[in-house]
């Protein structure tokens, strides 16, 4: 079965000088993701086929974390910009 695992990115610094984009992880944040990142390479089931970031840098530098605890470069963390302002939406469709 595949799955497809989504991770917001962790805790941001708080800087007014900053654009929202610009923001980089605090150390709790940069701390959580390395933790997250551990959790995924113990579980056996997960295995990563790809990495997707949005623009925001603090979401780039998430993404590059876990790629790299994974066994993956950062070059593997693909950029959407899309994804930055992205809305989840499910669909009933399926059940029809």
């Amino acid at each position: 079965m595949k799955r497809i695992i989504l991770v917001r990115h962790g805790k941001a610094v708080k800087d007014g000088n900053e654009t929202d984009y610009a923001r980089l992880l605090s150390t709790s944040g940069r701390k959580n993701i390395y933790s997250l990142a551990e959790n995924l390479k113990k579980d056996a089931s997960c295995a990563i086929d790809g990495f997707y970031s949005s623009i925001a840098l603090r979401a780039f530098e998430s993404a590059v974390i876990i790629a790299e605890e994974s066994g993956f470069s950062r070059d593997n963390v693909q950029i959407n910009e899309s994804l930055y302002s992205c809305l989840l939406y499910t669909s009933d469709a399926a059940d029809d």
